[in-house]
């Protein structure tokens, strides 16, 4: 080909092909030498819509792409700006383009491309590649860290996007998370007077009440439920079998069958001697070996665990419910000293019995009834009492109404355990309006700490003087607060969660 300048034949003309307008590199024709936008028709249409700049070249409206700069912001200390989502709805209804997060510039280096200029182009990323590249910039500026299973979910923010006080509504994603996930059995005992198949059935209608399905299901009906349908117990051996042997028996073949989730009541402690501790022991390691989950009422339960070697795969810890029934205003009481709930050795009416006495009261009510398997050590203890001056009266089981009324009507109530687990005792007092005088241990100092102005502790050395002051000033005795912390709805709330984040 002969030399344009020398008067040869004319070159045909080039074709400049448009810039991308992200990058700045210009794209190659097809062979037919028509130049194809891989946006389509689509595309084309979009940006012809768009203002051309003085270069001629398209010029994209970026509106609410602030969160670069926030970011660069963020890391040299200065406070983070959101993105302005009143401009970007507004964008969306004008047509015009809207990019959440912004088109981040990268380094050649870093993997970029390189504009027709020399400079630095800008490379385009989809929503998921942001999103990741957004949790990476907050977690390096310390806002975001790691989930439980090293996922980068968001799990902590800025101090001041924190719900700063109790009773804030809750987070969408938790309700969203609670209301779809799977959702277990509750069992209920068709069994009378006993403490924790009461409970069962109380926190199957607390999720009732808040708004879901009734859960409860009979023991006796298992067997009729599909095969993996996701159970929870209330567990204590001595509800579900007559010996710890039968009842981790019972437990794990039911597990073999359906998921589990359980409540440990009455943990192994040394006050069950030292021919049923390592017997109850057993029975709990089984059972927690077998659920996919462990709930216990109070930290101090979980440390038993812990130091006896019962695992779980999870432990989590929701208190025993108290809430305050109507009309626990103070009134004249009788000058007794009361202890409430089964009477069994280790429940603290020894203690109780040797305050009365030394604080000179020469009543003492039990208000409930022998454990089964005590009713003569109940015999002995009343015998015992009259020796020292102190008349016993034991009620016998009471149904709601009236345990309420004979709690609101004791002179000075008593929670004085040597060796306790969970307390439904001290709850039933709390719950009546009252105060209770308790010896001091490591489950009372968390109670007092959860509720506080709800109980007289003492130590247990001082509780005679204790009691006696209580008994001077029977104001003392009664709550002067019209609501306590952590209710029947908490418990329902408190479940719903635990099983929103366990592995069925």
């Amino acid at each position: 080909m002969g030399d344009p300048g020398a008067g040869g034949a004319r070159a045909p003309a080039v074709r400049r092909l448009p810039r991308h307008p992200t990058t700045g590199a210009r794209r190659r024709s097809s062979a037919g030498g028509a130049a194809r936008s891989r946006y389509g028709a689509r595309g084309r249409r979009r940006r012809a819509g768009r203002a051309a700049s003085p270069r001629g070249r398209p010029r994209r409206r970026r509106i609410g792409s602030v969160l670069p700069a926030d970011l660069r912001s963020h890391a040299h200390g200065q406070p983070p700006r959101q993105p302005d989502l009143a401009r970007a709805r507004g964008a969306r209804a004008r047509g015009a383009r809207f990019t959440p997060f912004g088109d981040r510039p990268r380094s050649p280096a870093a993997g970029g491309r390189a504009g027709a200029e020399g400079g630095v182009g800008r490379r385009r990323l989809g929503p998921r590649r942001r999103t990741h590249r957004l949790l990476a910039d907050r977690r390096r500026a310390g806002r975001v860290r790691r989930g439980a299973r090293g996922t980068g979910r968001l799990v902590s923010r800025p101090p001041d996007l924190r719900r700063a006080r109790r009773g804030a509504p809750r987070p969408v994603a938790a309700e969203v998370a609670r209301m779809t996930a799977r959702l277990p059995r509750v069992v209920v005992h068709d069994v009378d007077q006993h403490g924790v198949a009461t409970y069962a059935r109380d926190v199957a209608d607390a999720i009732a009440d808040a708004g879901f399905s009734d859960l409860a299901v009979l023991r006796g009906e298992l067997a009729s439920l599909a095969v993996g349908t996701p159970l929870h117990l209330q567990f204590t051996d001595r509800l579900w079998a007559g010996s710890p042997e039968d009842a981790a028996t019972i437990v794990t073949r039911l597990a073999a069958q359906h998921p589990l989730s359980v409540t440990f009541h009455d943990v192994p402690q040394p006050s069950d001697g030292e021919r049923n501790l390592p017997r109850r022991l057993a029975c709990y390691r089984a059972v927690a070996r077998s659920a996919v989950g462990v709930v216990v009422n109070s930290r101090h339960e979980a440390e038993l665990l812990r130091e006896h070697d019962v695992r779980a795969e999870r432990v989590g810890v929701i208190p025993l419910p108290v809430d305050l029934a109507a009309g626990g205003e103070p009134h004249a009481t009788h000058a007794s000293v009361g202890v409430l709930g089964f009477f069994y050795p280790g429940k603290g009416h020894d203690e109780a019995l040797r305050a009365a006495a030394g604080a000179g009261i020469g009543s003492l009510s039990i208000l409930g009834r022998a454990s089964d398997g005590h009713a003569a050590d109940l015999e002995a203890f009343v015998r015992g009492a009259a020796s020292q001056g102190v008349a016993v009266e034991v009620t016998g089981y009471l149904d709601d109404g009236e345990l309420l009324r004979r709690c609101r009507t004791t002179g000075v109530p008593v929670v004085a355990h040597r060796h306790v687990s969970a307390s439904g005792s001290l709850g039933s007092w709390i719950a009546a309006g009252r105060r209770p005088v308790a010896s001091a241990n490591r489950y009372i100092a968390e109670m007092a700490a959860l509720r506080p102005g709800t109980v007289t502790v003492a130590d247990p050395e001082a509780l005679t003087s204790a009691v006696g002051r209580a008994a001077q000033h029977p104001e003392s005795t009664w709550l002067s607060t019209a609501t306590v912390p952590h209710g029947r709805r908490d418990v329902a709330e408190a479940y719903l969660d635990w099983w929103a984040g366990l592995a069925w």
